[in-house]
């Protein structure tokens, strides 16, 4: 029992007293021998449970990281759309509509940023847009959401806000994103962003706040960039009797 103790602690049997070549001294010896290999093969044991323990680790670890990528932005360490329709779609599944607070969505454009590829080069587009994103991260709260939907767009969602509240938010970003960004190299670059932005209701999905977020966007990059506009339905009006206006000019020059 001593012995079996003893390979349980992780240390081999003792050696044990030669007790010659008889009957008892030849079932000491085997037992001897037995001890010591169950104690071989105990620290073997031990060394596998070690192995896959870190290889467990590892390709968690792994899936966890492949699972952040498929989420994240690469660049700006930011959310993807795909988290953004995740956010919204289950803010808005949990409104109180008889309330005034709602979930509201901006949606940012950076300014003239492919001049700054063309001019600069694109490690430079790099630093203004990781600039640019912890500067967005910075104006919100933990409880909102940064995405980075496109090259030089993204989706700022506020969760549970009032219309005055995004208001005053998007009045904050466009200010802070004109501030002049330093690429390290004497090299500083002055830009600009619109906003598009919207909020919520009782009808609504993710996808259609998004696109009006995005009506809105345009409206603010028509009018001047450096701005934000509110979607209003004169907005949408606009679309439907361009997109009209379309048809009708396809279906009179193919007559």
């Amino acid at each position: 029992q001593g012995d079996i103790a003893a390979i349980a602690a992780g240390d081999g049997p003792p050696e044990l007293p030669d007790y010659g070549t008889d009957v008892i001294g030849q079932l000491a010896d085997a037992l001897s021998t037995s001890l010591n290999e169950i104690a071989e093969r105990t620290v073997q044991l031990a060394e596998t449970n070690r192995w896959l323990e870190d290889e467990m680790a590892r390709r968690q670890a792994a899936e966890a990281e492949t699972h952040h990528q498929a989420r994240h932005d690469a660049l700006t360490g930011l959310a993807n759309r795909v988290v953004a329709l995740e956010y919204a779609t289950a803010s808005l599944g949990i409104t109180d509509w008889s309330a005034d607070r709602h979930l509201a969505v901006l949606h940012v454009n950076l300014d003239r940023f492919k001049t700054v590829n063309d001019s600069l080069g694109h490690d430079a587009g790099d630093k203004v847009l990781q600039e640019q994103s912890r500067r967005l991260l910075m104006a919100v709260t933990s409880d909102d959401l940064v995405a980075r939907v496109s090259s030089d767009e993204f989706l700022v969602l506020l969760d549970d806000r009032r219309e005055a509240e995004v208001t005053a938010m998007a009045e904050s970003i466009v200010e802070i994103l004109e501030f002049p960004v330093e690429l390290g190299d004497g090299n500083d670059v002055f830009g600009s962003a619109s906003v598009g932005v919207t909020s919520a209701r009782p009808d609504d999905d993710a996808e259609g706040l998004f696109r009006r977020a995005g009506v809105a966007l345009g409206r603010a990059k028509a009018s001047g960039r450096g701005r934000y506009e509110w979607f209003d339905e004169e907005m949408q009006a606009a679309i439907e009797a361009r997109a009209e206006l379309e048809v009708a000019l396809r279906y009179a020059i193919e007559e």
